[in-house]
């Protein structure tokens, strides 16, 4: 595996910037993503896809990302409620002479958030690696009124 790439805004920053080198970024044109959850998913796991809906940022995601937005959501819903029976359970079983299957479980749900959230920058390392497009600034105020003339 190579080298993870850097961003424009590394390669500004060390001086390394070059536009003719430069990648042109790719334009995602169409419908964003529909807001309302999936059918297949159930009431908790809906309220997980609509809390991830709220954290990310709606500009990177399009139609196309809602069946792995609902993977992730479904992972999260998961790896809580296996969470729970197990505290509730423990992590043995007859006597603690045999590990609790839910363990198993857990841990799978927490590699699938692990993965798929870092697909959508929901970790500090790769949302450093997302370039958003520009927002338009909003004036204050004060600013409206410096301009005016």
């Amino acid at each position: 595996m190579g080298r993870p790439r850097k961003t424009i805004k590394e390669k500004q920053l060390k001086g390394t910037y070059r536009k003719d080198q430069d990648r042109k970024p790719t334009l995602i044109t169409g419908l964003g993503l529909d807001t309302t959850p999936p059918q297949f998913l159930s009431k908790m796991q809906a309220i997980e896809w609509q809390t991830l809906l709220s954290v990310l940022d709606e500009r990177i995601l399009i139609e196309a990302d809602k069946t792995m937005l609902s993977m992730l959501a479904i992972s999260i819903h998961e790896f809580k409620r296996q969470s729970t029976a197990l505290a509730k359970e423990g992590m043995t079983m007859q006597g603690g002479t045999k590990q609790n299957p839910k363990v198993r479980l857990v841990e799978k749900a927490r590699k699938d958030i692990l993965e798929l959230s870092a697909h959508f920058g929901l970790s500090p390392k790769t949302r450093a690696n997302i370039e958003l497009p520009e927002q338009p600034k909003k004036l204050s105020e004060l600013d409206k009124i410096m301009l005016m003339k």
